[in-house]
């Protein structure tokens, strides 16, 4: 998998883990063996502008038949589901992962983190992922750190001593 000038791939196989956001950022997404529903989540190390997703997985019942994203909840658990998500596929069985899902742009125009939920598949007991594949534009985060400032009221001349005042006037004649 390759970088693309101005933008990124993001891919995940059963056998290891493959991810590039510009030519010189990685990240890694967990391998995808999940259970009946599962939920997995990318994070960034800029702000993507999320395009469309690929999703790869067996010609048998264990292939995902939905996928839900949610945008920018870190942490998220499988009780946070039940929320509305930012964007719903049905999806298909894709073998070769020729099948792109595309997003709305507008809505995943600044993502920072991304949870991915699979609810359901067709009919099997567990869910088999082999890739996921991300495409959008990667852009550095801009993250501004607190800033601790303390603000007097009014001056403290105990505060502001200075080591030697030399009065001078100034006559003009």
């Amino acid at each position: 998998m390759a970088a693309r000038p101005g933008g990124f791939t993001y891919g995940s196989t059963d056998s290891g883990c493959n991810a590039l956001t510009s030519v010189e950022r990685e990240a890694a997404l967990s391998s995808s063996a999940l259970g009946r529903s599962g939920v997995t989540e990318p994070r960034f190390t800029g702000n993507v502008k999320l395009k469309g997703v690929i999703v790869m997985g067996e010609d048998d019942g264990t292939h995902p038949a939905e996928m839900r994203l949610f945008k920018n909840i870190p942490h998220m658990s499988f009780d946070d589901t039940a929320r509305e998500p930012d964007q719903t596929f049905s999806l298909n069985r894709d073998l070769t992962g020729e099948l792109e899902y595309p997003t709305k742009i507008a809505r995943f125009s600044n993502v920072s983190h991304l949870s991915i939920h699979f609810p359901k598949n067709f009919g099997a007991e567990t869910t088999k992922i082999f890739y996921i594949g991300l495409k959008g534009e990667w852009t550095e985060a801009h993250r501004h750190e607190v800033t601790i400032c303390n603000y007097e009221a009014s001056a403290n001349p105990a505060d502001h001593k200075l080591e030697q005042i030399t009065p001078q006037t100034h006559f003009i004649s």
